[in-house]
This record gives C-alpha cells, sequence and structure tokens, in this order.
C-alpha cells in the first residue's frame, strides 16, 4: 500500500484562513483576559451580584473573555483588509467564547494542579540560614 502525499497537504495554508498557531494564540489571549479579570481587576468587585458570580467561575469568565477576544481578532482581521469582512458570524463568536471558556478551565485547573505539587520557595530562610553558617565559622 502506498501512501501519496501532495504538495497541497502539505502547504501552509490555514484552514479556513485560520493557522492553528493563530487559533492557540487567541485562545492564550482570551484566557489571559479571563485570569486578569479575575485576579488582576480588583474595580470589577462590588459592582454587581452577577459579575461577582462570574468571576469566582473560570469557565464563565472564560466565555466573556473568548467573544472579547474573538471581537478583538476580527477587528484586527477588518483592518487589515477593509474589503474583506465576509466570514464574520455570530455563531463563529459564540462557538469561540465556548472553546475559550473550555480551555481557560481546563488551562486555569492545569496550572493550580502544578501549584500544588510545586515546592515553595524560602528565599529569606534560606538567607539567614546561610548567615548563621558564615558566623558560627568566623566564631568556631
Amino acid at each position: 500500500m502506498t501512501i501519496t502525499i501532495t504538495q497541497d497537504m502539505l502547504s501552509p495554508s490555514p484552514l479556513l484562513g485560520v493557522s492553528s498557531m493563530d487559533f492557540f494564540f487567541y485562545l492564550l489571549v482570551a484566557y489571559g483576559i479571563a485570569f486578569g479579570m479575575q485576579h488582576k481587576a480588583p474595580f470589577l468587585r462590588g459592582k454587581s451580584a452577577w459579575l461577582d458570580r462570574m468571576l469566582v467561575c473560570t469557565y464563565c469568565t472564560g466565555f466573556h473573555a473568548g467573544w472579547i477576544t474573538w471581537f478583538g481578532w476580527k477587528l484586527k482581521m477588518i483592518f487589515e483588509n477593509p474589503m474583506n469582512v465576509t466570514g464574520i458570524t455570530f455563531i463563529e463568536m459564540i462557538l469561540f467564547a465556548m472553546g475559550s471558556s473550555a480551555f481557560s478551565y481546563f488551562f486555569d485547573t492545569a496550572i493550580r494542579l502544578m501549584e500544588t505539587h510545586a515546592d515553595p520557595i524560602e528565599v529569606e530562610e534560606e538567607i539567614e540560614e546561610t548567615e548563621a553558617e558564615e558566623a558560627e565559622e568566623e566564631d568556631g
């Protein structure tokens, strides 16, 4: 059995106009927005009960970060080529937001898992121990 790979299969042209690297990049952007909204934007807290409940849930915040990212992504595409606005659909935005919510939840959970198994860094104690050992060597 022979498998033939044509040049079309090897070409770097992305499927549906989006490369997998671009897609992954925008998922990371969405996660960054979600993380920033949850942990680095204290001015969002206490505005409304709905917003406070959303900011506790990574999946929920990831959804909203996803449509924000999608909107910015499409604006970038429009500014790059104002004559090509085809393919910008509401369903695409919802699908990207859903993918972003799942990615944000997965990535955040993976990072939390890694953090629980990481050894804490105790720099101050190490410095004090080193200074104490040096003082004992000078005295001894």
